[in-house]
């Protein structure tokens, strides 16, 4: 017959293991914002390599619904960034609750886990034709988390801009005949609701004005 394992047993057993899971229990401080950066998973070195642009316009789509559910499940969600299978949502840093206490695994877990399960979501809704068979069932993203200081934050999206003008280059293509949302990727900014711009806002800035917590865009291409 099992012996009933009460909570002083499981707690008394596990004492052992408490110190090794806190030292890798990291939270981010809440003084700054918190960029979580997300990957897809050998999207571009394998899945997506040999598709026609028609189809990356149509999965980039889905990155980018996938990347605004992911804004409106973070409340703390202030702007964000996708471009190739890139996708950056910043998040302010003292909103310690609605960011699981800032825990970096907690962060990364569930960031990850959201856009996976919305982006593969979004594949199926649009039933998108000319995808390797085996995508779906391994479009996953890996994600990291860090601080960011809030004086950079607009130089943190000018980069990432910039790493997606750096993609056509790498892929040796004409820049001008490339679309907006190749040059440029989404960005995500919200106004009442989540809404997607993409434009070259590498001359602009993005601030926070006093009268909101967003993050806007202002500048001459605004």
């Amino acid at each position: 017959m099992q012996k009933k394992v009460t909570r002083f047993d499981y707690t008394k057993s596990g004492e052992k293991f408490f110190p090794l899971i806190r030292e890798a229990d990291i939270i981010l401080r809440s003084d700054e914002y918190i960029v979580i950066h997300l990957d897809g998973v050998k999207f571009t070195s394998r899945y997506l390599k040999a598709v026609d642009r028609s189809i990356k316009k149509q999965v980039f789509e889905c990155l980018t619904t996938a990347a605004i559910e992911l804004c409106n499940f973070f409340k703390s969600s202030r702007v964000a960034y996708v471009y190739g299978d890139e996708a950056s949502i910043l998040l302010q840093g003292d909103f310690v609750k609605e960011n699981y206490h800032n825990r970096i695994q907690k962060l990364c877990s569930i960031a990850s886990s959201i856009l996976s399960v919305n982006f593969l979501n979004q594949l199926i809704v649009r039933g998108i034709d000319g995808l390797p068979t085996d995508f779906k069932t391994n479009c996953f993203f890996a994600a990291k988390a860090h601080n960011i200081p809030n004086d950079i934050v607009n130089d943190y999206f000018k980069w990432r801009l910039m790493g997606c003008k750096k993609l056509i280059f790498d892929k040796k293509e004409q820049f001008d005949k490339c679309e907006d949302w190749e040059k440029f990727g989404h960005l995500i900014i919200f106004d009442n609701d989540w809404k997607v711009i993409s434009i070259d806002f590498y001359n602009d800035k993005l601030v926070k004005t006093p009268q909101s917590e967003y993050f806007k865009l202002k500048g001459d291409n605004v």
